[in-house]
């Protein structure tokens, strides 16, 4: 995984940006919006944060950013079902762009995971 961390941050942020602005309101009875917008910041957070480049075993850096592409997932998938349900709007077209956005890096994540070359830049 040979990402940099802005570039990290960049799509999964614009993801992030997407979900807030169509499930924050939904949520509002079941959570605050603090506590939404908390939630749909965690998985960047985790990303961000964990760096491979850390001094930290590789088996926690692979299971905190599969835990994060988890909750990505399926704040993905609640937030498209949603906008499925609610009827979709013109502006989903963009949200849904924001939405791809943020998937890129959860494939780039899982395919390293699963070829084995997820920390590389250790091994050079």
């Amino acid at each position: 995984m040979n990402w940099s961390n802005q570039a990290l941050k960049l799509t999964m942020g614009c993801g992030a940006l997407a979900q807030t602005a169509i499930l924050v309101d939904a949520l509002k009875p079941i959570i605050s919006i603090w506590g939404a917008i908390a939630l749909f910041v965690a998985p960047i957070a985790i990303v961000a944060m964990i760096k491979i480049d850390d001094d930290l075993p590789s088996g926690l850096i692979k299971a905190a950013h599969a835990l994060s592409v988890a909750i990505y997932s399926a704040l993905l998938i609640a937030t498209v079902t949603y906008m499925a349900m609610r009827g979709f709007e013109p502006t989903d077209t963009i949200m849904g762009f924001l939405l791809f956005l943020g998937v890129i890096p959860c494939v780039a994540i899982v395919r390293a995971i699963a070829r084995g070359d997820y920390d590389r830049s250790r091994q050079e």
